[in-house]
């Protein structure tokens, strides 16, 4: 919560620049992670894929393709009113374009890798409030308290985001107003997040941001068919 107020009193820029350090570790990390597990034990996928389907797990709804579905709307809320911003400092428009297409891709094939490696561990990671904490262990067990701080780190970049988009849509920008709103509202985060277990807060959050999300893009397509009709 210190972390994420003290990045967030800077303002926007400033937040992008910590993320833009702390962002590739984390995904080095978490590749050699994946790949690792992936590599050691491909056969464990499948046997994976058997038991998890026997094993009483947090979800985000009762169907595997609308969790889905609110995994992608709750990324574009988080992006919302980011990558507009990120956007407006570039230059290039091929820049843009392809880093439009290619952030999406090689974070989708990521995921799919993590995916792969949880499935490789069950049911080990079953229960486990931070599954990725779990394959540290077993697959780096003489730094895994040093992963600790990058699971820390990961939470941070995506705390912070979020929290600077609420902050800006009732507040300018690294005003005063702006500031007192953070800590306040950093404050309201650290308190809640002592009351009720990780796991718990985060099946809780995510799934009802995805939902906000959903109608979130839905009124962006109506206004989009709308503004065709009309042309």
């Amino acid at each position: 919560a210190l972390l994420v107020m003290l990045a967030l009193y800077f303002g926007l820029h400033e937040l992008i620049d910590v993320i833009g350090v702390v962002g590739p570790v984390l995904i080095v990390v978490i590749l050699y992670l994946t790949i690792s597990t992936v590599i050691n034990n491909p056969a464990g996928i499948n046997e994976g894929a058997k038991i998890v389907t026997s094993l009483e797990v947090f979800k985000a709804s009762g169907s595997w393709w609308l969790s889905g579905v609110l995994y992608v709307t709750l990324q574009a809320v988080g992006l919302f009113s980011v990558l507009p911003a990120l956007g407006a400092t570039i230059e290039s428009r091929k820049d843009l374009i392809c880093a439009g297409l290619l952030g999406p891709v090689l974070y989708s094939l990521a995921l799919c890798l993590t995916i792969m490696a949880m499935l490789c561990n069950m049911p080990g990671i079953s229960g486990k409030m931070i599954p990725m904490l779990y394959l540290a262990v077993e697959v780096m067990p003489a730094i895994a308290s040093v992963f600790a701080f990058i699971v820390l780190a990961g939470i941070f970049t995506t705390t912070a985001p979020l929290l600077w988009i609420v902050l800006v849509k009732f507040t300018p920008d690294g005003s005063r107003q702006y500031k007192v709103l953070g800590i306040i509202l950093s404050l309201v985060g650290y308190v809640s997040g002592m009351f009720l277990p990780f796991d718990r807060l985060v099946n809780l959050i995510y799934p009802t941001i995805g939902y906000s999300g959903l109608i979130l893009i839905g009124c962006m397509l109506a206004k989009q068919l709308k503004n065709r009709s009309l042309a």
